[in-house]
């Protein structure tokens, strides 16, 4: 905010100008043609001549006053440059090389406050796309706003247009196995009682064995599990597809999830009777519904082609009688090698 309001200054009073007088200095450059860094130089001054903010000082000026080598890396000797040049404001850049794409950074100095106000880079994919480059700077430089806020259907560089790369993601597949611990007797219960009518759904069904088989696609942050679970003991059962998110709480080999979702179930719960003199085995009652599951568990050797498993869930089934309880299980998941698009494995 304190460079803008100094741009602004120099606007209305800098020698009793309408616009502020700049000077560009050549890039300073490694690897690069001194011929290209020159060609750079020149385009920038000429773009930004177009700003309605500034006057740049013309090239021959600076070569009459400074000499021919006009390369400035320092702000200190930019700034000690200005005087002589009238100057209030000084642009100085650098251009390197990386593989086969150069970047380009800007730096816009104020001579009295002796501060970087201004600083921006950007990447061109190619020597031709350079010219692109050049003219969102310097758009950026009279703008005074980052060069990704300055782009416009023709100012679109090379590099901006490519797709983005994405985070390799993965397939895995794998079985868990554990207990189904249904809660407030929602499976069924055995009661003692002489009268048929006290006959209701408890809890003497404490844990029913079973297992789920899994389909997982994961990101370093994410992962989106399928399972396909069954439980079940005496004539009580639960079987169902669910259908679930996670987020990780870290990148280790040894990463914490937790998330939740939606599925579907369908399974049987039982109600027996203990009289004083006879024994009744009430039918059973089938339900279905919708499923919510929410939890969480541990992945182990998350860096290698297989996972180790161990994840707790609240599981409830939107049906009569509302079955529920939890889900603790353990098991493993394993990325296939080679195969499959995208280097997913499956």
């Amino acid at each position: 905010m304190l460079g803008l309001l100094w741009v602004l200054l120099f606007a209305e009073c800098d020698g009793c100008s309408a616009k502020t007088n700049v000077a560009v200095f050549e890039f300073e450059a490694i690897g690069i043609e001194k011929d290209l860094v020159t060609t750079i130089s020149d385009l920038l001054r000429l773009e930004l001549s177009e700003c309605d903010k500034y006057k740049v000082i013309d090239k021959g000026t600076m070569i009459d006053t400074l000499g021919e080598d006009l390369v400035v890396s320092s702000m200190d000797k930019a700034v000690e440059y200005s005087d002589s040049l009238g100057a209030s404001l000084v642009v100085i850049g650098h251009m390197s090389k990386l593989g086969n794409k150069i970047i380009i950074s800007v730096s816009l100095i104020n001579k009295w406050e002796k501060e970087r106000i201004y600083t921006d880079k950007l990447t061109s994919s190619s020597v031709e796309d350079l010219e692109t480059v050049v003219k969102r700077l310097a758009a950026s430089l009279c703008e005074m706003k980052k060069a990704k806020e300055s782009v416009t259907v023709e100012t679109v560089t090379e590099e901006e247009a490519m797709p983005r790369r994405r985070r390799e993601s993965y397939h895995t597949a794998g079985f868990m196995l554990g207990y189904l611990f249904p809660m407030g007797g929602s499976y069924g219960k055995k009661v003692e009682s002489e009268l048929w009518d006290d006959v209701r759904l408890g809890g003497n069904i404490k844990a029913m064995p079973g297992g789920s088989f899994l389909y997982f696609y994961e990101t370093p942050y994410y992962m989106a599990e399928v399972a396909w679970r069954f439980h079940a003991r005496s004539n009580a059962s639960l079987f169902g597809v669910g259908f679930s998110g996670y987020r990780f709480l870290s990148l280790e080999d040894i990463s914490p999830y937790i998330g939740g979702g939606l599925g579907m179930s369908r399974g049987r719960r039982v109600m027996s009777i203990d009289t004083t003199d006879y024994y009744y085995d009430i039918p059973g009652e089938n339900f279905d519904g919708l499923t919510l599951d929410v939890g969480g568990g541990i992945v182990a050797f998350r860096t290698y082609d297989f996972h180790f498993l161990a994840n707790l869930k609240y599981h409830i089934v939107f049906a009569e009688g509302t079955p529920n309880g939890f889900i603790l299980s353990f098991g493993i998941s394993y990325k296939k090698k080679g195969g499959g698009g995208c280097g997913c494995g499956f």
